[in-house]
């Protein structure tokens, strides 16, 4: 974890006049613990499998990722295909008509954050940013020192399991993802392909 903290201290020292005294600060890594990893039972699904979850919290990039979600998080919001909860969704779907040759599929997928690869993630978010036409309204930062953040926290995925550490090396930690404008058009036209 010593490498996180330094790398994440590195990367707010470069940032720092973009950032402002006071951000800067809150930025800075100020403890050096590992992340948790924990499961949620799907009590849905048959077997009762687990949802692991990664919990970032007090780790070197917690302040990091927090504020990275902050920025993404009007971004996020302005998806067309953003729902609040299941009752939206199926008011939603009372709508929609469908033709006789038309059939409504759902699709169960499986770890479908895990398996999203860190730099469609990043180059989806990228694209968002630069779309963006309130951006540089609501933050000083250069589009690249978001995306060096943002790359920062999903490439650091450490965590303690059973007493054990372990480093996530493909796809993006569930908890993680709720950040990343993941309903994004530009990562599900890469997952089409």
């Amino acid at each position: 974890m010593n490498k996180v903290k330094k790398s994440t201290a590195e990367l707010m020292r470069r940032m720092k006049s973009s950032l402002g005294e006071s951000k800067w600060f809150n930025l800075m890594p100020k403890t050096n613990n590992t992340s948790r990893i924990y499961g949620t039972i799907k009590i849905h699904k048959p077997g009762y499998p687990k949802r692991s979850i990664v919990d970032f919290r007090n780790t070197p990039t917690y302040e990091l990722s927090k504020h990275s979600a902050l920025i993404l998080c009007p971004i996020r919001n302005r998806s067309n295909s953003r729902l609040t909860n299941s009752y939206e969704m199926k008011n939603k779907l009372n709508d929609i008509q469908l033709e006789t040759d038309e059939t409504m599929v759902s699709f169960d997928i499986t770890s479908l954050y895990t398996n999203i690869p860190v730099n469609m993630a990043l180059e989806a978010v990228k694209k968002e940013l630069t779309t963006d036409p309130e951006l540089n309204h609501r933050i000083k930062l250069p589009i690249k020192g978001i995306i060096l953040g943002i790359q920062l926290c999903l490439t650091f995925t450490i965590f303690k399991f059973q007493g054990k550490i372990y480093r996530q090396t493909e796809g993006v930690a569930m908890a993680w993802i709720t950040n990343i404008p993941h309903r994004s058009r530009h990562i599900y036209g890469q997952l089409g392909k």
